[in-house]
């Protein structure tokens, strides 16, 4: 577990993309029986997790960026899951219109990932979202 500066320093912010994370490193990360996560594709590790309920662990979720697990705080939206940490912004939205977390069901969700860091990396990646309980 590292710091957004750790994690960005002397990487190419236009090459940063969230890598995937296994559930031991999710696990030790944020600290929670239970999360949700968006991968990549419907067979993929995840890139992102988070975790289903905010009081229930230090940090409401985790991305891995040049080798580090980044912690990030959620943020009030009312429209799409909303995370930060410094610079780094991950937002998910979903293509249904059910709730942005949603605890109860291990069915994948479409969804999108906006990850952003600052005003140099702005990038959208479709991909699939669902939890584990």
């Amino acid at each position: 577990v590292g710091s957004v500066r750790e994690a960005l320093n002397g990487v190419s912010i236009p090459e940063l993309d969230p890598v995937t994370m296994n559930n031991a490193e999710i696990a030790r990360a944020i600290d929670s029986a239970s999360f949700c996560t968006f991968r990549y594709s419907s067979s993929g590790r995840p890139v992102l997790a988070v975790t289903p309920d905010p009081t229930e662990s230090p940090a409401d979720g985790v991305v891995k960026l040049n080798g580090l697990l980044v912690l990030l705080d959620r943020e009030a939206s009312s429209d799409s899951l909303a995370l930060r940490a410094d610079s780094i912004r991950a937002r998910v939205t979903f293509r249904d219109s059910k709730p942005a977390v949603a605890n109860s069901t291990d069915r994948l969700r479409e969804a999108q990932l906006i990850f952003a860091v600052g005003t140099q990396l702005r990038a959208g990646y479709l991909g699939y979202y669902s939890c584990n309980n």
